[in-house]
């Protein structure tokens, strides 16, 4: 059985000239930003950003809980619980937005690879 290593280089061997210059578009992989880039220009760029506006605003919404929290007289034990916990929640949207994002990061990947399998099997259909 052949290893990991010797296997990718007969694929590249296998590859032609200008299937070596797609493989490379594919093969590097992005960076983090470059990732997140990515999801702002996709087909569902709309949802992108509508999600970083969101994010925008409950990250606000949870800043102005905290300084209300804090500026709550101490004896008012039911508004403190109010703004702690319209801080929490608005930290949690943000949080569950950002594990939207890194889903959405992590399909694009998965497609890259996938066009890298696709591009691999053609070439060696091909002969």
């Amino acid at each position: 059985m052949k290893t990991e290593n010797e296997l990718d280089t007969a694929l590249q061997d296998a590859f032609q000239e200008e299937d070596r210059d797609l493989l490379k578009k594919y093969a590097a992989e992005p960076a983090v930003y470059e990732m997140l880039a990515q999801s702002f220009r996709g087909r569902n760029r709309w949802l992108s950003i509508l999600a970083f506006v969101y994010t925008l605003g409950f990250f606000a919404l949870a800043v102005w809980c905290a300084l209300r929290f804090f500026g709550t007289d101490p004896d008012a034990y039911k508004a403190q619980i109010g703004w702690a916990a319209g801080f929490v929640a608005s930290f949690m949207v943000v949080g569950f937005i950002k594990v939207w994002f890194w889903l959405d990061m992590q399909r694009y990947a998965a497609a890259r690879e996938i066009k890298r399998l696709e591009l691999a099997i053609a070439r060696l259909a091909q002969g």
